[in-house]
């Protein structure tokens, strides 16, 4: 699991919460270049991404990583996070591929049900549309 996010107060609580509810390695990162170090060197199961992140917006880290078509995230489900999500933001995170958006305060059970539904989500098989 990947947690991407500039406030390390916010990026340990996510971290807390998800070892609540059992996921075991975490790697926890505070901006999107060093998130795309991680997701260059290791495979992860799911993102999560803070909505305030930066140099790059999650929405745009999400187009660099979908286009890894070779990289082993390539097809990572990515949940966004924030404490103010707007409509034209939900808007976007969907456009631009990103699977779930918590809004904050989270509990752990929460957390748990997002992580849940879209690891176990049907995700593209990239092959089926090249042809």
């Amino acid at each position: 699991m990947l947690v991407a996010d500039p406030v390390g107060q916010m990026a340990e609580l996510t971290c807390e919460l998800l070892q609540r509810i059992g996921v075991g390695v975490v790697v926890k990162v505070a901006t999107s270049e060093q998130a795309l170090v991680a997701l260059s060197q290791s495979a992860f199961s799911a993102v999560f991404l803070d909505l305030m992140l930066r140099p790059l917006d999650p929405m745009k880290l999400v187009a660099r990583i979908r286009q890894g078509v070779e990289g082993p995230n390539a097809n990572v489900p990515v949940i966004a996070i924030g404490s103010t999500v707007l409509r034209s933001t939900v808007e976007m995170a969907i456009t631009a591929g990103i699977a779930k958006i918590v809004s904050r305060p989270a509990s752990a059970d929460f957390l748990g049900w997002s992580l849940f539904s879209v690891v176990r989500a049907e995700r593209p098989d990239l092959d089926q549309y090249l042809l």
